[in-house]
């Protein structure tokens, strides 16, 4: 995950399966620097990822979550921050 500008923020979705796969739902969970939850984000994607490959998305959360974390532009966060996927369906 990359910061942006303000609360912007970058990861990607890949997908491991050999089905592709559509309509993905994930909580992003931000952690502070004593590893306690601070922040999530809901991101959906209702595009196809083909098998093997992966798709950048990006979303935003408020400007502060990135100072919380010790983000800085075009950097990692330098806390955990953990990726759920709920949902998605196979693509046929």
């Amino acid at each position: 995950m990359l910061w942006g500008i303000l609360g912007n923020y970058t990861f990607s979705f890949r997908n491991k399966l050999r089905e592709n796969v559509k309509n993905l739902v994930c909580l992003v969970l931000f952690y502070d620097r004593q590893d306690m939850p601070i922040e999530f984000d809901l991101v959906t994607y209702n595009g196809t990822i083909p098998a093997g490959l992966s798709k950048r998305v990006e979303s935003k959360v408020h400007d502060s979550i990135k100072t919380l974390t010790g983000g800085e532009m075009n950097q990692p966060s330098k806390t955990k921050i953990a990726f759920r996927i709920l949902n998605f369906d196979i693509a046929n």
